[in-house]
């Protein structure tokens, strides 16, 4: 598939949907969940969700790095 093909199918709201869906399904964690929709897809600061979960800032990095092992299954889908 080009990367042009890819762009377009990627830029899709319903796929864009699905994918984020899907990686929620994924994320076991409630607080790993908050943080993935809060600071990834809403793009607010680790220091504003470390303060709504009432948390230290560096327990927010440690669940960003576990978010991201989580989901690593996911960038290796889409490598071209």
């Amino acid at each position: 598939m080009e990367n042009d093909e890819t762009d377009l199918f990627l830029n899709s709201p319903f796929i864009i949907d699905l994918l984020v869906i899907r990686m929620l399904k994924t994320i076991k964690n409630p607080v790993e969940k908050f943080i993935f929709c809060y600071v990834f897809l809403l793009g607010n600061k680790q220091k504003d969700a470390a303060e709504i979960l009432n948390i230290n800032e560096s327990n927010v990095s440690r669940h960003i790095k576990k978010i991201k092992n989580t989901l690593q299954s996911f960038k290796k889908g889409y490598d071209m």
